[in-house]
């Protein structure tokens, strides 16, 4: 696996609405975290997520602004991604 050179994102308003609901959230080569042991391997990674808002922008907002913040964290418990993360993320939503 290597670095990423190039990506697009494409969202479509559709017919419906005058607006478009979409989120978009692109983190490319990740940083390791402050807080993450300096002697463990940091893996290659980006993120990318698309979040469709169906019928309000308020859903697809949060999880474009926390979603990646909660896998994060399960992640640097276990180096594992589960759905604990999902579970979490949909807590802080509700």
């Amino acid at each position: 696996m290597g670095s990423v050179k190039a990506y697009g994102a494409n969202t479509h308003q559709g017919t419906v609405r005058n607006y478009n609901e979409d989120r978009v959230s692109i983190v490319i080569n990740m940083n390791m975290p402050l807080s993450y042991s300096k002697h463990l391997t940091w893996p290659k990674v980006s993120f990318f997520g698309i979040y469709d808002g169906h019928g309000g922008a308020a859903c697809a907002e949060f999880l474009r602004d926390y979603l990646l913040i909660f896998i994060c964290i399960v992640w640097l418990k276990d180096h594992r991604v589960r759905t604990e993360a999902l579970v979490k993320c949909q807590g802080a939503w509700w």
